[in-house]
């Protein structure tokens, strides 16, 4: 049996990028799709660079992921194709990945390594974290159910994403951070929200297929977690493996 399948309520998966709800949870989104249930996928930096000239770290990763200069709509590309496997609609939100944002003053970049895409959210982002606040407070219904990672690895449009869902003012449940999650477990209890417990949901085998599937689709960004799609898929296998399905954590 598939948990928490209400036909009649919308599940929102809040994704920090084009992929992480779909590397997190793609099984059970597949899962609750195929019960009937109504699943979107709300990713939240997923707004065009501007023009100009990248900042110098977000071209090396550019170069990386070899997208050339439309790597954001390639991305969505790869989003929208990946979500449609799983049965999940998509909303894409217009705030810009880390690696694009400037400081406004001196237009210098506000995440310039990979160290500071790990590390601490800039103290001057917290006008952004309001107002996406305020963007996800008028388009949600009471009755949706709101999905939203708890930041395991650090990433610091993880750590915004959360943020900004938690001054909402709703309750919540929190999904662990796939592949970050496989060697920082030992971070999940720092991580916990307050009055939260945590609860197995089960992925069927169809959905783990459907889990791996789509985290290929993503093919601009595996090459950063898995040497090849052998390897992601037995990545994904192991994490399943565990308890038949994954752990997400309930506010009550």
């Amino acid at each position: 049996m598939i948990a928490d399948i209400i036909p009649s309520v919308t599940w929102i998966y809040l994704s920090p990028h084009l992929d992480d709800a779909a590397f997190s949870c793609g099984g059970l989104i597949w899962d609750q799709t195929q019960c009937g249930g109504k699943v979107e996928v709300w990713t939240i930096c997923a707004g065009d660079p501007p023009e100009g000239a990248l900042p110098e770290f977000a071209q090396s990763l550019h170069d990386r992921w070899k997208t050339g200069e439309d790597a954001v709509a390639l991305r969505r590309n790869e989003d929208a194709a990946a979500l449609k496997l799983l049965g999940a609609s998509h909303r894409w939100f217009e705030v810009l990945d880390c690696i694009y944002r400037r400081d406004p003053l001196t237009g210098t970049a506000l995440y310039d390594s990979g160290a500071a895409v790990f590390g601490e959210l800039r103290g001057s982002e917290m006008d952004q974290v309001q107002s996406l606040a305020g963007q996800l407070r008028a388009q949600l219904f009471p009755e949706d159910t709101l999905v939203v990672p708890l930041t395991i690895g650090n990433h610091v449009d993880h750590q915004l994403t959360r943020r900004a869902a938690e001054e909402v003012g709703r309750p919540m449940i929190y999904y662990a951070d796939f592949p970050y999650v496989v060697n920082n477990e030992h971070l999940l209890g720092f991580l916990m929200p307050p009055r939260s417990r945590g609860e197995s949901h089960q992925v069927s085998r169809p959905g783990v297929e459907h889990w791996q599937a789509a985290i290929g689709a993503y093919t601009s960004q595996t090459a950063t977690f898995w040497p090849d799609s052998a390897a992601m898929k037995n990545a994904v296998e192991a994490y399943w493996s565990r308890i038949n399905g994954l752990q997400l954590w309930h506010q009550v």
